[in-house]
């Protein structure tokens, strides 16, 4: 079976994030008989084709404009080649592909709307050209099969566009969950709260800052760790000067799974002030270490966290409300052990293995009610 996927990055690409790690993992589970073609945007460095283990990636010049090259190769090349299914993996612009792909099965994966969000992280004359683009676009998906990543992602879509044939497929970690006995034995011995994730503005790792200085405040033996990289490091940086943080705050930039791991394990809790998250992977991930997790109650994570259970979820967007829970876990010994074994037994029910089958179930059904039902 010739499958296609395409998506504006695929897995190498510098700024990859949830969308690329879930696609990833899919595919390498995928069935045996499949032979894929993975289709996304050049990057600095990049070769235009690399082979994996899995699939074959094929790049396109470029990243800025990659919606246009797209349909442009899929008009030339692409529809030559015989794809029995083509997986639209959405990111950024949407590629609008049921406006012409049309005579094969074709899902649409969706991780989360970008909205108003995109002003945070775009001059705002380009952030409204993509934000006018996204939510026209998204509109040519109404009868097209559409897997969101959690309920309330699904439950925007809906709401925006009554799409006809949507599903919830989730996110995976590849680990299984410690026992709460080691995660006791190698907690450290005073307060470490840990930010997960890139550093874009819209994730708001400054209010994690200011929920740090908050903090210390109440727990001065608190220490805190910045963990990912970005184009607002700089910033932060000075930020974290500004607040007087030198001595509390660290930026370890990029690190491999070992040292996440880590991490993860050492910290007593993760605060994720993210305005935009489709899901939240580093959520679970912290959690089979664990850790429960403290986050604004926005689309995704308030599936991703269980509110009162594997972690809490602030309704009120500031470094105060933040600030506040954090230090209602770290006085309350008994509460955060609670939330902990928790978060411990959650993480057991979202192991890649688990989430691919379930991915590739919707997806025999998908592809049979397709062959069963008229043609397009």
């Amino acid at each position: 079976m010739k499958v296609l996927v395409v998506n504006w990055r695929d897995i190498f690409h510098p700024e990859a994030g949830g969308a690329e790690v879930h696609i990833h993992e899919i595919l390498k589970r995928k069935p045996s008989s499949w032979e894929v073609d993975f289709v996304s945007a050049t990057f600095p460095g990049c070769s235009p084709r690399e082979e994996t283990p899995w699939y074959r990636i094929l790049r396109l010049p470029n990243n800025f404009l990659f919606n246009f090259s797209f349909f442009f190769w899929w008009l030339c090349v692409g529809k030559k080649r015989g794809y029995d299914l083509v997986i639209d993996d959405i990111s950024k612009i949407p590629l609008a592909t049921p406006l012409y792909i049309r005579r094969i099965p074709l899902i649409a994966i969706m991780h989360h709307i970008h909205g108003k969000s995109l002003y945070t992280l775009l001059p705002w004359p380009l952030a409204t050209y993509v934000y006018l683009m996204e939510r026209w676009l998204l509109g040519v998906y109404t009868t097209t099969p559409l897997f969101a990543v959690s309920p309330s992602t699904a439950q925007d879509l809906f709401s925006l566009y009554r799409y006809q044939k949507l599903s919830v497929v989730y996110n995976g970690i590849e680990r299984e969950p410690l026992f709460f006995e080691e995660k006791m034995e190698r907690r450290d011995n005073t307060p470490l709260v840990v930010y997960l994730g890139r550093l874009k503005s819209y994730k708001r790792v400054d209010h994690f800052l200011r929920m740090a200085s908050l903090v210390s405040l109440r727990f001065p033996e608190a220490h805190f760790l910045v963990v990912g990289q970005g184009e607002e490091k700089e910033k932060l940086q000075k930020l974290a000067r500004e607040l007087s943080l030198e001595e509390k705050v660290g930026f370890t930039g990029f690190v491999d799974e070992k040292l996440k791991e880590d991490i993860l394990v050492r910290a007593w809790l993760m605060v994720l002030p993210s305005e935009k998250e489709g899901w939240g992977i580093v959520v679970i991930e912290a959690n089979a270490l664990g850790t429960p997790v403290v986050a604004y109650r926005i689309p995704g994570l308030q599936d991703s966290i269980q509110h009162g259970v594997t972690g809490i979820l602030v309704d009120t967007f500031s470094p105060e409300a933040l600030a506040r829970e954090v230090c209602a876990l770290l006085e309350d010994t008994q509460r955060w052990k609670t939330l902990s074994q928790q978060a411990l037994a959650w993480a057991k029910r979202f192991h890649w293995d688990e989430m691919a089958r379930d991915f590739y179930d919707h997806l025999e059904h998908v592809v049979k009610e397709w062959h069963d039902g008229p043609s397009l």
